[in-house]
């Protein structure tokens, strides 16, 4: 698996992910591969739990240079509707949490989803992906759609630089 192949292999994994219910709803709406996404422009469209990769560096190995370090940012956006103090956007709360469904579930509950679901790319795969740091949660008021919080976490995949995606 080459640079590439990582990326499309992040989004399907995680545009897979489903609530582990019978008939479970997929966890993530949208997910998708960006530079960015201009939340004012697009919340109408949007979505909730909301996906983004964005590439980021790539170097190869001084000693193996058929080996790369892909880093790449997941991005999760969600919205929980009727949450009056920016909480339940970030840890969840009394609304309608089920195995079945996203509602209502917090930023910070999506994270598990994301670690688990990478975890099934392995280095059977053809790649090796680890966690190297996360942002602060950031929850901003909208006034047309409630709280809206997003979290970044980078991640850096290992992999060989000339294989197939």
């Amino acid at each position: 698996m080459n640079s590439f192949g990582v990326v499309l292999a992040a989004k399907a994994a995680l545009a897979a992910a489903v609530w582990p219910g019978v008939g479970g709803e997929v966890v993530f709406f949208k997910v998708l591969v960006s530079a960015g996404v201009d939340l004012e422009a697009t919340k109408a469209q949007l979505a909730f739990p909301f996906v983004r990769i964005t590439p980021d560096t790539m170097d190869v190995d001084d000693e193996a240079d058929d080996l790369v370090t892909q880093r790449f940012t997941i991005s999760v956006l969600q919205r929980v509707a009727g949450d009056p103090w920016g909480e339940t956007v970030l840890i969840g709360g009394p609304g309608p949490q089920t195995d079945l469904t996203s509602a209502g579930i917090g930023i910070m509950q999506l994270e598990q989803v994301i670690f688990d679901t990478l975890k099934l790319l392995t280095a059977q795969d053809g790649v090796t992906i680890q966690l190297v740091g996360a942002s602060a949660v950031a929850a901003e008021l909208d006034a047309d759609i409630g709280y809206v919080a997003q979290r970044d976490y980078t991640f850096e995949a290992w992999t060989g630089a000339g294989s197939a995606p």
